[in-house]
């Protein structure tokens, strides 16, 4: 790991700013193809972001996985860090290897603040990765009730997969049988 990498991993903001000013490169990348803004995502470092991205550090950059630092910044609940690089031009709907977008990420991570801040710039809600899983199904896998009632609230459609997941959880199964209830659906 470089001493580039190893500050930016601790949140050494000043040591960052320092290397970068000396010409370390901004986008080198570890085993897994990680860049420095990646691993910043990924441990949440709100000034190294800042620092990176006033430096031109690539919003768009995949590891080997696919995953951006807007993936890492939703798998890891960071929400200032998602805004800051939603805000930089980050791709809102960028898949990666397995077809997963930043909502699945985010569903799975179980923030609602964070969902919701991914719905409010624009984000699929209804996207179907290659598993044939929705950000939905992903948050009733992990019980996470306040993102499943977030993602009903925009009427995702209920799938396979979905009531896959909430069988054997009489709390999920609660929600989706009520959320059809809501919608005038007969149950008989």
């Amino acid at each position: 790991m470089t001493p580039l990498l190893l500050a930016v991993k601790n949140g050494m903001w000043s040591c960052v700013e320092y290397l970068l000013d000396h010409h370390a490169s901004i986008e080198h990348c570890d085993k897994q193809k990680r860049t420095c803004l990646i691993i910043a995502a990924t441990e949440g470092h709100l000034a190294v972001i800042d620092s990176l991205l006033e430096k031109g550090a690539n919003v768009h950059h995949e590891d080997e996985e696919g995953l951006t630092a807007l993936s890492w910044a939703c798998l890891k609940g960071h929400y200032h860090a998602c805004e800051t690089l939603l805000n930089h031009g980050s791709d809102i709907n960028h898949e990666d290897i397995n077809g997963r977008i930043p909502m699945d990420m985010a569903s799975f991570y179980g923030d609602v603040q964070l969902v919701q801040l991914l719905i409010d710039h624009g984000s699929i809600v209804d996207h179907v990765d290659k598993n044939g899983m929705r950000a939905l199904d992903r948050a009733i896998g992990c019980r996470n009730v306040a993102v499943v009632n977030c993602l009903l609230k925009k009427s995702v459609k209920l799938g396979l997969s979905t009531w896959a997941l909430a069988a054997g959880k009489n709390d999920m199964m609660t929600i989706l049988i009520s959320k059809l209830i809501d919608d005038g659906i007969s149950l008989y």
